[in-house]
């Protein structure tokens, strides 16, 4: 989690402060990871076609942390941005998500190989190719 996510929990849990609920979570791909922790530093995919994907939140497309491991959460749908005009510039490193589809915060970076680039320049990732932890 980045600083802002790490912060929005702690002011929620101590402070009485209204942890921003999040109808939707909008995935972007990285060429270079931003710094895990400030969230900044980042270079996002600028390739022609390419924009951040809007998933729902709710229980269709994210598994339940309480099922069978415990503590832990996984995409149920599979993650797929939009068919590439050009090839993707650099190799993909990893994905986060921000609240915004431009702009916003980024809550998450995922250092992954979890995103797969098909044969079209289309990349997604897969049905459980997310998992997120809190322990």
């Amino acid at each position: 989690k980045t600083d802002f996510a790490e912060e929005a929990i702690l002011n929620a849990m101590y402070r009485g402060v209204t942890f921003p609920v999040l109808s939707t979570i909008y995935w972007a791909l990285f060429t270079t990871l931003p710094d895990a922790e400030l969230g900044t530093g980042g270079v996002e995919v600028t390739a022609t076609g390419y924009a951040r994907v809007a998933t729902t939140c709710n229980t269709t497309n994210f598994k339940n942390p309480a099922s069978a491991t415990q503590g832990q959460i996984q995409n149920l749908t599979k993650i797929v941005w939009p068919v590439q005009n050009a090839a993707i510039p650099a190799a993909v490193v990893g994905f986060g998500w921000f609240d915004a589809p431009t702009g916003g915060n980024l809550w998450l970076v995922v250092d992954s190989a979890d995103v797969t680039v098909d044969t079209l320049g289309q990349p997604f990732i897969d049905i459980s190719g997310f998992t997120h932890s809190e322990d």
